[in-house]
């Protein structure tokens, strides 16, 4: 799996369909609009006109015929799957941050990826459940991809396992990957838990030959377990820590996973986690700022039962402010004592 290929994503663009004619090749013009949509705030009269004729010129190279509805999504005709209807305000967000030479490539790049994304659906629609099982996987992402593509936790087979990020099932295919939603869920019979734990299997097979564990010797603070991986789901190997447990302490373990295939791991056995946590906060700050796809900079205490409780980090004036669950804060408490 090349680390080039983007995710298909539910929700990045609205689609509805509906069959229409392959010959037509010029573009209708819109209609007056009832209400102003919000997207055309961010462009100046005649930047609007540009950014419309750049997306209509977009869809005419793929031989589509694009219409400008009343509230601002272009509609186009000619597709084999019917009338797809694209949302345009997170596009137009992106090309109004950039210069207009830059459009062409953001347009091409954005509305190709949910050609890829229609297709990939189309495929997901056909698969049944003993193929899907096997294509399962898992994968992290910050909570702000939900808000991002407009996506609700509640419509696809995903949970909070790390507070703060969420943990999402996709079908991979091998060119791209579809999250799983609650409509595949129904069709399959499947509840969402099982659609995870069956990812996260395969996720672990999948890793097997791309994991690198590395052991840093971190000076009086003991080892720190550096995980990386060339996957996409690399991520998710943080929620397998119980197949190494080496990484585990007596207390469980301090975690970050600051990027798509970054994890660190401190076996948490004593009293050392005080001089600890300000140290991984920072490396974890300066890893996240080196690299790209970065899922949290923050700090989790990984339970011995199995759960993550965030470590909230915070800096002021120069110094850090660390404010860990009222668990942790009374084991650390405890560890005083002794």
């Amino acid at each position: 799996m090349s680390p080039d290929r983007r995710p298909a994503l539910i929700g990045l663009l609205a689609l509805a369909c509906s069959a229409c004619s392959d010959d037509e090749v010029v573009a209708v013009r819109p209609k007056p609009e009832p209400s102003t949509p919000a997207w055309y705030g961010l462009f100046a009269p005649d930047a609007r006109l540009a950014f419309v004729a750049e997306v209509e010129r977009w869809f005419r190279s793929q031989q589509l015929v694009p219409e400008l509805t009343a509230g601002g999504a272009m509609r186009v005709r000619g597709a084999k799957q019917g009338t797809p209807e694209f949302e345009l305000g997170l596009l137009a967000e992106l090309c109004a941050g950039a210069p207009r030479a830059e459009w062409p490539q953001l347009i091409a790049e954005q509305l190709g990826r949910v050609v890829a994304m229609r297709d990939a659906l189309a495929e997901l629609e056909l698969l049944d459940w003993q193929t899907a099982r096997a294509r399962l996987r898992l994968r992290l992402h910050p909570e702000s991809y939900l808000t991002e593509y407009r996506l609700e936790l509640k419509d696809l087979a995903g949970a909070v396992d790390l507070p703060g990020t969420v943990t999402l099932a996709f079908i991979d295919s091998g060119e791209s990957a579809v999250v799983v939603t609650s409509s595949s869920l129904e069709r399959w019979k499947q509840d969402p838990r099982g659609v995870l734990a069956f990812a996260l299997l395969n996720t672990r097979q999948e890793l097997e030959d791309k994991l690198r564990i590395d052991v840093q010797p971190i000076g009086e603070l003991g080892e720190l377990h550096a995980i990386t991986a060339s996957s996409y789901y690399g991520s998710a190997a943080v929620l397998d820590l119980d197949a190494h447990p080496e990484m585990l302490g007596e207390h469980g373990a301090i975690v970050a996973v600051p990027t798509r295939d970054s994890i660190f791991v401190w076996p948490f056995a004593d009293l050392r986690i005080k001089a600890l946590i300000p140290a991984l906060h920072r490396l974890v700050d300066r890893t996240a700022s080196q690299m790209g796809s970065v899922i949290d900079r923050g700090l989790f205490w990984r339970r011995p039962d199995g759960r993550f409780e965030r470590i909230v980090v915070t800096e002021l004036d120069g110094r850090l402010e660390i404010s860990p669950p009222p668990e942790l804060a009374q084991l650390i408490l405890e560890l005083e004592k002794r």
